[in-house]
């Protein structure tokens, strides 16, 4: 599953990981020493959470002392970025929605001092990082599920300051692992904009946006992959990955992406550490070409 023949890099992406902070720990903790392990073989060069990362909101600080313990063993060797998603809020489905458990674990601080990262808004609930393998830049930029229309003019504002630079959107909720459509709704009492408002109001138009990541929906099997054409007449490559409907809450699948960047490509592969295996089946792995 590895290939090495072209000059590549590597961007883990874990999604929804809420049953391994309640129930089992042991799954969360062999993915992040996986990815310290293989960060060489793999050219790891940065990991995306894409949220749900604890089960159940601010009620049990133990769930936030877990994967805050597993995630700061990347400090200091990998850069890595978090788009909390409704598990995360202070409170589930709040209308008022708020973030302070999320911000005081991962407080904005902690990161400032890595020159990776560039920057955040209402702390580190949304924030953008530059990935860097040797000549290639990418930006990765993180999104609260549904965000406000402050956020995406936030975020429109970091596009067209780096319009010269391929950008990713890591978010919680954007599209539906069992239509070809992105979200429609809102969560929060329909608060903020949901996946198909994001489309339109920030990456339809921002054309250095070439990959959009997201979790968060699993009706079948927590997987899809839409192709959307932007203003400029190029795709943009929208994949969703939810595992927790597997046994333990995932089985302890993650994502692995890795870049080719003088061929355009991108190679999707799914793996659990903590089973040794990879996922079979056309929507787990598949290639992604990009202009």
């Amino acid at each position: 599953m590895f290939f090495h023949k072209e000059p590549f890099f590597s961007i883990i992406v874990l999604s929804d990981t809420q049953r391994y902070a309640s129930e089992h720990a042991e799954i969360f903790t062999a993915q992040i020493d996986w990815i310290l392990q293989a960060q060489e073989k793999l050219n790891i060069r940065f990991v995306s959470h894409l949220g749900d990362i604890v089960n159940d909101n601010s009620l049990h600080a133990k769930q936030w002392q877990l994967v805050s313990k597993e995630l700061s063993k990347l400090d200091d060797s990998v850069p890595y970025g978090l788009a909390p998603g409704n598990h995360d809020a202070d409170f589930y489905d709040d209308e008022n929605i708020s973030y302070s458990t999320f911000n005081q674990t991962f407080p904005i601080e902690k990161f400032r001092k890595y020159e990776w990262y560039a920057g955040g808004y209402l702390g580190n609930q949304n924030s953008y990082q530059r990935v860097e393998a040797g000549q290639f830049r990418w930006l990765i930029i993180h999104l609260q599920i549904d965000p406000s229309d402050n956020v995406l003019q936030w975020a429109d504002k970091i596009l067209k300051q780096n319009h010269d630079t391929l950008a990713v959107i890591a978010t919680h909720a954007f599209v539906f692992d069992d239509l070809p459509y992105r979200s429609d709704m809102a969560h929060y009492g329909g608060l903020g904009n949901a996946g198909e408002d994001m489309w339109h109001k920030l990456i339809k138009s921002n054309c250095n946006v070439r990959l959009v990541l997201s979790g968060h929906f699993h009706t079948q099997t927590g997987e899809n992959y839409l192709k959307s054409m932007n203003t400029c007449n190029q795709e943009v490559h929208q994949v969703v990955q939810n595992f927790q409907d597997l046994e333990k809450g995932g089985n302890g699948y993650l994502r692995i992406f890795q870049f080719f960047p003088t061929k355009k490509e991108i190679k999707v592969s799914t793996y659990s550490p903590y089973l040794g295996i990879y996922k079979k089946g056309r929507k787990s792995n598949f290639t992604i070409h990009y202009s």
